[in-house]
């Protein structure tokens, strides 16, 4: 199920069931404008809180092995920047380029697939994640 970048709350556990991603404290970042909130992630066992981010867009997707959620994060001037977190060292990267709207489809064999832009000229996003 794709998650929007106007949802206000979502949660979406990892394919192996370790961890579950919690999307939520959202509000719109202009009239009727996609979502700013704050992305947990929790590891389900311990209940340990592996990494949790402020300006996180809604739109976030989990890596088929469950090894890293992809998601994207609002800068100062309203663009966003793809983050990968690592679930193994509880860290987050940044990848390189500025995207206006960030909707993520899919995350497997290091590749990240969404588009950016869903609704005002749509433009398919395709980046190889190197962890």
């Amino acid at each position: 199920m794709r998650i929007s970048a106007w949802d206000s709350f979502a949660r979406r556990d990892s394919p192996d069931g370790a961890f579950t991603a919690i999307y939520d404290r959202a509000m719109e970042i202009a009239m009727g404008g996609p979502t700013r909130g704050v992305l947990k992630v929790v590891e389900k066992k311990s209940g340990d809180t592996l990494i949790e981010l402020s300006d996180a867009g809604a739109s976030f997707v989990w890596a088929g092995d469950s090894s890293a959620l992809a998601l994207p994060r609002w800068t100062q001037d309203r663009k966003q920047e793809l983050i990968v977190v690592t679930t193994s060292t509880r860290r987050h990267q940044f990848i390189a380029g500025e995207f206006r709207v960030i909707e993520l489809t899919s995350f497997d064999d290091g590749v990240i697939e969404g588009v950016d832009s869903p609704v005002h000229r749509p433009a398919p996003i395709r980046i190889v994640c190197k962890r």
